[in-house]
């Protein structure tokens, strides 16, 4: 869990960890930003996909407390990263 909350909060500070750059600004945005468009998503509506997590596109449609532009994955044990 320590690992995935370091790789969480790199995310986070935008591709950098300890003062140390992971990966380029622009390569995070693209991660973390709908990269399905309209196409429907297993989530249902209001949801689409980036490289490698959710994203929240409507949220009253998403029905959800999170802001448009979340992002995060779960686990098949109902763990969740926000």
């Amino acid at each position: 869990i320590a690992d995935y909350a370091r790789f969480a909060q790199m995310l986070l500070n935008g591709g950098e960890l300890d003062g140390v750059r992971i990966l380029r600004a622009e390569t995070v945005r693209m991660m973390t930003s709908n990269q399905t468009g309209s196409q429907p998503t297993l989530r249902g509506q209001g949801w689409g996909f980036g490289l490698g997590v959710g994203v929240v596109t409507d949220q009253a449609a998403a029905r959800t407390k999170q802001p448009n532009g979340s992002y995060g994955w779960g686990g098949i044990y109902g763990t969740q990263v926000w």
